[in-house]
C-alpha cells in the first residue's frame, strides 16, 4: 500500500506541480503513439513507403534491395519509427524530471547553508527539504513503468509482425511474377530455336537442290566449281538465315 500511496504526486506545490506535468508527458506519449500506429500502421501506409509515396517507377523497392527483414523495417511508418524509439524516451524524460528536482533542491540547500546559523537550526531547515527527495526520483518511476507498460503493448499488440507477413507476402508475389516471366521468355525462346532450327534445314535443303540442278545441267565437268559455289551459299544462307533468327529472338 505504500508503494501506491508513494506513486501519487505529493510534496511541495512546486514539486506535485512538476510531477503532475512529467506524468501527463509520459502517458501521452504514449496513449497518442499507439493511436498513431494503429492508425497508420496498416497495409495502405506499408504500400505508400514501399512505392516512396510517388507514381514513377523508378524509386520503388524490390526483392532484390535487401532481405525481407530489411524492407519490413524499410516500409515502416513515421508513427512505427516513433514507437521504437520511444521507451528509450520514456526513460530520459523520467530522469530529466529527477535531476530538474535534484538540481532544484541541491540549490535550496545551498541557500540555506548560506544563510548560516548553528546546526540544530539549520538541520531543522534541511530535514523538511531532504523529506521531499524521495518525491523527486517519481518521474523517473514513472517512465520505467511506462517503458515496461509500452513495451509489452508494443510486442503484443504493435505492427512489427503484421508488417513483417505484408513484406513476405509482397516478396512473395514478387518472386512468382518473376518466375513466370522467366518461364513464359524460355518458352518463346525454345519456339524461336525450333523455327530457326526449321528455317535452316528448309534453307540448307533448297541450296543443295539448287547447286545438285546447276551441276546436272552444266555437266559434271564443273562439278568443283559447283561445290564451291555451293559451300559458299550454304554459308551465305545459313548467315542470313542464323542472324535473322536470332534477331528475332532478340
Amino acid at each position: 500500500m505504500d508503494y501506491i500511496k508513494y506513486l501519487a504526486p505529493s510534496g511541495k506545490p512546486e514539486d506535485i506541480v512538476i510531477q503532475w506535468i512529467f506524468l501527463v508527458v509520459i502517458i501521452a506519449l504514449c496513449g497518442v503513439t499507439a493511436i498513431w500506429v494503429k492508425k497508420t500502421a496498416n497495409s495502405k501506409g506499408w504500400e505508400a513507403r514501399w512505392n516512396n509515396r510517388t507514381e514513377k517507377k523508378e524509386d520503388d523497392f524490390d526483392v532484390e534491395h535487401g532481405s525481407v527483414l530489411e524492407l519490413s523495417e524499410a516500409v515502416a511508418t513515421p508513427a512505427e519509427r516513433f514507437a521504437d524509439v520511444l521507451p528509450s524516451m520514456l526513460l530520459v524524460i523520467g530522469l530529466l524530471g529527477t535531476f530538474l528536482g535534484l538540481g532544484v533542491a541541491l540549490g535550496h540547500a545551498a541557500k540555506i547553508l548560506n544563510e548560516g546559523g548553528d546546526s540544530q537550526a539549520l538541520l531543522d531547515k534541511m530535514i523538511p527539504m531532504l523529506g521531499g527527495l524521495g518525491a523527486l526520483f517519481k518521474s523517473s518511476v514513472y517512465g520505467i513503468i511506462f517503458f515496461f507498460l509500452f513495451t509489452f503493448w508494443k510486442s503484443k499488440f504493435g505492427s512489427n509482425d503484421k508488417r513483417f507477413r505484408w513484406c513476405v507476402e509482397k516478396c512473395n508475389a514478387f518472386l512468382q511474377k518473376k518466375r513466370e516471366d522467366a518461364q513464359r521468355n524460355t518458352a518463346d525462346i525454345i519456339a524461336t530455336l525450333n523455327g530457326m532450327s526449321q528455317s535452316i534445314g528448309d534453307s540448307l535443303g533448297d541450296c543443295i537442290r539448287d547447286s545438285l540442278q546447276t551441276a546436272l545441267v552444266n555437266g559434271f565437268k564443273g562439278v568443283q566449281k559447283n561445290l564451291v559455289d555451293m559451300n559458299s551459299n550454304l554459308c551465305k544462307t545459313l548467315e542470313e538465315t542464323v542472324v535473322a533468327r536470332f534477331r528475332a529472338l532478340e
